[in-house]
């Protein structure tokens, strides 16, 4: 494929292909003219010589062919004319010049005529003209137009080599070579365009570009010198934090040894405070048990004594001996129950009870110490609460018992109503939501973090004033947390608590 480098080369071999389009229309034309003219030569010669051999034969009729014959070879001795032959009525030759078969590859060209007279056919003259003259002129007319036609490309040559390629091809490639250098970093100086066309203007912006870029080209060489600079100084004090971490990353070593001794020491007393603390929870059920063994008996032995013949001092100090019997068994229930929930000894069974009969009955149970204080204990449930569900039973129990005991205790006045909703259902699950709600004096804001903890009440005198141990609510979230469920409260100062307990459960 013929390739074409450079403006000026493509320039002119564009200019000549478009003149090449245009004039090859004429060439043809001049060239087709110049046959047709050829050929009407011919066929006028043709029909003037068929004419006049007609003439001859009407002039001469009844086949005076020695006539005929002198005056075709006659007319026929032009170079053009191949042959001629004239033909009676009926088909027979008169006279003959040439041979059509002497004439080898050349072509020829054939008139026929018809000799008429008085409406008689005389006969027919057959003539044959040679094509090599109008195949002659042709080739001269094209070897004339192809003469013309290098002439003006070569004239249409010498204009763009002499005036485009000075006007327009030199300054753009001039423009060209300038843009290369400047991408080289090569900025030439450019003297102002005096031309006021279009290559002027890009001369202009040209220069101006070349002037702006050594402008940036040399503020940019300043800005890397200082760049260079602050690296180099940033270089030397990157050197000297490496030192003064390298001194502080040995400091730190040695702090983590020394942390890492520290920590096997914390993991160690870490280890005796589990142990400890197991001992203590083995020590404190141990001890449980072997106070509860001997507290049932002297229970046991007082309500015998109180069903005995006694006066009414004696009876005095024997229920006072009975109520505190049956406190100190709480308290050890109690503490029983938090080494259960601490030493993970609580397994939860699952049987059938009803839960409004439950709650019922923990109400009636707790409902002597709430009317000795004068406060009333109400119990309510909806409507679409269950009769039946499947849990632990005695759990749940110690659960309302705890949390409304701890309501009753801590309310002096009004009242403790108990209500029991259903959260949520779904298919053969349900959740159970107890609502506590009681007229007390309230739980602090800074207290109510603590009201869940072991040994823990809202404040230290409250346990003087309303005694207790303050593993109620311990206990009670405990056993909610071992059941998955939830228990939260609100409560303001002087006005009462509402206490939340959502239960999952399932539906037998």
């Amino acid at each position: 494929m013929l390739k074409v480098n450079g403006a000026r080369a493509r320039i002119t071999l564009g200019v000549i292909l478009i003149l090449l389009v245009t004039l090859a229309p004429v060439a043809f034309f001049i060239i087709n003219d110049a046959r047709n003219v050829c050929l009407r030569r011919i066929e006028d010669k043709a029909a003037w010589t068929i004419s006049h051999v007609a003439d001859v034969i009407k002039e001469f009729p009844g086949e005076n062919t020695v006539r005929i014959k002198k005056f075709i070879k006659d007319v026929c001795e032009d170079p053009d004319i191949a042959y001629c032959k004239v033909y009676g009525p009926t088909g027979y030759p008169i006279a003959e010049f040439g041979s059509e078969y002497l004439l080898g590859g050349d072509p020829v060209k054939k008139f026929e005529k018809k000799i008429i007279r008085d409406g008689y056919i005389l006969g027919t003259v057959l003539l044959g003209v040679k094509m090599e003259g109008v195949f002659a002129r042709t080739r001269v007319a094209f070897y004339e137009v192809c003469i013309l036609i290098l002439f003006v490309l070569v004239v249409v040559g010498i204009i763009i080599r002499f005036f485009l390629d000075r006007f327009f091809v030199s300054p753009v490639v001039d423009l060209a070579r300038i843009a290369a250098d400047i991408g080289r970093k090569k900025f030439t100086e450019i003297p102002d365009s005096k031309r006021h066309d279009e290559i002027g203007d890009l001369q202009r912006a040209v220069g101006f570009a070349s002037r702006r870029m050594r402008k940036f080209y040399n503020e940019l060489e300043d800005k890397v010198e200082e760049r260079t600079r602050d690296l180099e100084l940033s270089n030397i004090q990157l050197r000297d934090e490496i030192v003064e971490r390298s001194r502080v990353q040995a400091h730190l070593k040695a702090t983590l040894e020394e942390l890492s001794g520290v920590n096997r020491q914390l993991l160690k007393a870490r280890d005796s405070a589990e142990q400890a603390s197991r001992f203590k929870s083995r020590f404190m059920a141990m001890m449980s048990h072997e106070v509860r063994t001997p507290m049932n008996s002297i229970m046991g032995m007082t309500e015998l004594l109180r069903e005995s013949d006694l006066n009414f001092d004696q009876k005095y100090f024997v229920g006072n001996i009975v109520a505190s019997s049956e406190n100190l068994l709480k308290i050890i229930d109690d503490i029983l129950g938090m080494v259960s929930l601490e030493t993970s000894q609580v397994e939860l069974a699952s049987r059938e009870f009803d839960p409004v009969k439950l709650a019922g009955n923990i109400c009636k149970k707790i409902e002597p110490p709430a009317n000795s204080k004068e406060i009333e204990l109400d119990f309510s449930f909806s409507a679409d609460t269950p009769r039946s569900v499947l849990g632990d039973k005695e759990r749940v129990g110690k659960i309302l018992e705890n949390v409304i005991s701890n309501a009753v205790k801590f309310t002096s006045r009004g009242e403790v109503c108990v209500r029991l909703e259903v959260e949520n259902i779904y298919k053969r699950w349900i959740r159970l939501l107890f609502i506590v709600k009681d007229t007390g004096i309230g739980i602090p804001e800074d207290k109510r973090g603590l009201i869940f903890d072991s040994f823990t009440q809202a404040d230290n005198s409250t346990s003087r004033e309303f005694g207790g141990t303050g593993l109620g609510l311990a206990i009670a979230a405990g056993l909610v947390n071992l059941m998955d469920g939830k228990i939260w409260f609100e409560s303001q100062i002087d006005k009462g608590s509402i206490f939340y307990i959502s239960l999952p459960l399932n539906l037998p």
